[in-house]
């Protein structure tokens, strides 16, 4: 911990200790004589009190310094005699010649105007001691500023000093070395002749090595300045390369990368606007992997029929159907309403036809009228009313009127037979067997033919996917191919060293060979390479280039 040292003058000390009644004794501060800062000066670190100096003049003077430890005793005893002060005079007269002590009853005390005098005055000693106090902690404080300040410069100083010491003994053992050497020199003084000569001898020794160094070292600068010159060429090509791969990655055409860097199973085209890109000029595909044309998709909505096409401007217009006076735009909707409106057979489990035909009409439950039917005359044809009129009666309702409904009852239990019925031609006549043959046959024959052409387009559609996923894995085996060739290049690490690599690879069926070019920056810190890699089973051309940069 740093003491605090304090200046104080002999007459404050003494003034310090008083008392109404007999003195007390003061607390002795005697100092300890030294080196300290003169008033209102900053301190040069090098200033000593003798009055020599390193600087313009001399801020320190030689005189007696107190410590904290010696000073805040006397202080204390200061402060305690002021206490007992207080305690015994805590009310005067007005007159300033009677003092009443602490209150209780008693004869007042009256002072002489000497003892008055003499308390003034001491009252007056203890302002002016206040104000010494106060003016030296505030010296005290600059002191203790200037005394970090000065203790840092002593510690540089003496860090100096210490360094200055070493290398005073290390040249005084120089100097004592080289006085011995002188002793030797004098005392062998006859052979410094052929000392000086054989020096001269090993100094033109010397100068012939030295001047074949200079030598040697202009052709090092010839070889430097060619190397920099090749160089520059160097970066010039390496910049027009960076510039052509660049070029290629523009206007080449590249599988899409998923998040790793690895090829997909799709390809996307880019103009750099995000715009849709029209490919054109595609020849007609002919087999199942080959891209298709819009003449070719024109052909396959021309079979769709209804109005499909694909107009000017690239879009599709899709079929028209017009059924039983209804219109629709898709094949199976068209299909359904040919369902409805036919009559149709009852299936079975398996969905094929039975011998049982059901009228559904409009789907609500109500019969069917079936009008316009011939006279039946096989036994196997079905009879109109005016064959039945007089035999065939209408069923009758619970109070005994007619109904709407016929029940054909024939010599047997069994069904009746309804033989040689006509064709019906309006919505509400009966269809003979004929008829209904005719529209299943028909609705089987278009359905059939639309199944067909689902099936077909189907199987095209399976197929380009067939395609595209070998024409995938075609690719997948050649990229790995080239990635194994272009893994077994092998550059030349040296510093200030540019080589080329070759190498090859293959996956499976796929071969793939890869060439490269290399170089190391003269201080080793600095790597850039890059290859390239061609795969012969697709005629592939694959790249790659890397840069690495030493730290330590």
């Amino acid at each position: 911990m740093r003491s605090v040292k304090f200046l104080l003058s002999a007459t404050a000390l003494t003034a310090l200790a008083w008392s109404i009644d007999t003195p007390a004794s003061a607390g002795q501060v005697t100092g300890t004589q030294g080196c300290v800062l003169k008033i209102g000066e900053q301190g040069n670190v090098n200033d000593v009190c003798e009055g020599r100096t390193a600087g313009s003049k001399n801020s320190w003077e030689l005189a007696k310094f107190v410590t904290d430890d010696q000073i805040n005793p006397a202080l204390d005893n200061l402060q305690n005699q002021i206490n007992n002060l207080n305690n015994r005079a805590t009310t005067a007269a007005t007159d300033g010649s009677t003092i009443v002590g602490d209150g209780s009853a008693g004869n007042p005390i009256r002072l002489s105007d000497g003892v008055k005098n003499t308390i003034d005055g001491h009252t007056n000693q203890i302002n002016n001691i206040n104000a010494v106090n106060n003016r030296q902690d505030t010296t005290l404080s600059n002191h203790e500023t200037r005394i970090g300040k000065n203790e840092g410069d002593i510690t540089n100083i003496n860090n100096v000093n210490k360094a200055q010491d070493q290398k005073l003994a290390d040249q005084g053992d120089r100097i004592t070395k080289n006085e011995g050497d002188i002793t030797n020199i004098k005392t062998d003084i006859t052979d410094i002749k052929a000392v000086n000569a054989r020096q001269d001898q090993t100094l033109d020794d010397h100068e012939k090595r030295i001047t074949k160094n200079e030598t040697d070292i202009t052709d090092i600068k010839t070889v430097n300045t060619r190397q920099d010159v090749t160089l520059a060429d160097h970066e010039k090509r390496i910049v027009k390369n960076e510039g052509d791969i660049a070029g290629i990655q523009d206007g080449a055409v590249f599988y899409n990368r998923d998040a790793t860097g690895k090829k997909t199973s799709g390809v996307t085209f880019n103009d750099g606007t995000g715009n849709p890109v029209k490919l054109g000029n595609v020849a007609a595909g002919t087999t199942a992997t080959d891209a298709v044309n819009v003449s070719q998709l024109s052909g396959a909505l021309d079979g769709l029929g209804g109005g499909a096409k694909i107009g000017p401007d690239g879009k599709v217009t899709g079929p028209t159907y017009n059924v039983g006076g209804a219109t629709y735009t898709n094949v199976g909707d068209a299909l359904k309403a040919t369902n409805k409106l036919s009559v149709q057979y009852v299936p079975d489990a398996k969905g094929n036809p039975t011998n049982t035909v059901a009228l559904t009409g409009d789907g609500t439950g109500q019969p069917v009228k079936m009008t316009n039917v011939a006279a039946g005359s096989a036994d196997t044809d079905a009879v109109n009313y005016g064959q039945v009129k007089n035999n065939i009666g209408y069923n009758t309702n619970a109070d005994g009127s007619r109904g709407n409904s016929i029940t054909l009852v024939g010599g047997s239990k069994g069904p009746v037979l309804i033989s040689n019925v006509a064709d019906g031609v309006s919505s509400t006549d009966a269809a003979n067997v004929g008829q209904v043959k005719k529209a299943r046959d028909e609705s089987f024959r278009y359905t059939d033919e639309k199944v067909s052409a689902i099936k077909d387009y189907a199987d095209s559609r399976i197929g380009d996917l067939s395609g595209n996923i070998r024409s995938v894995r075609k690719e997948a085996r050649s990229g790995i191919a080239s990635a194994t060739a272009m893994a077994g290049l092998r550059y030349d690490d040296r510093p200030g060293k540019g080589s080329i690599a070759a190498g090859m690879g293959g996956f499976k069926s796929s071969t793939s060979i890869a060439a490269g070019v290399g170089y190391t920056t003269e201080d080793g810190k600095f790597r850039l390479n890059g290859s390239l890699g061609y795969g012969f089973e697709d005629s592939s051309l694959s790249w790659n280039t890397g840069a690495s940069w030493t730290f330590n």
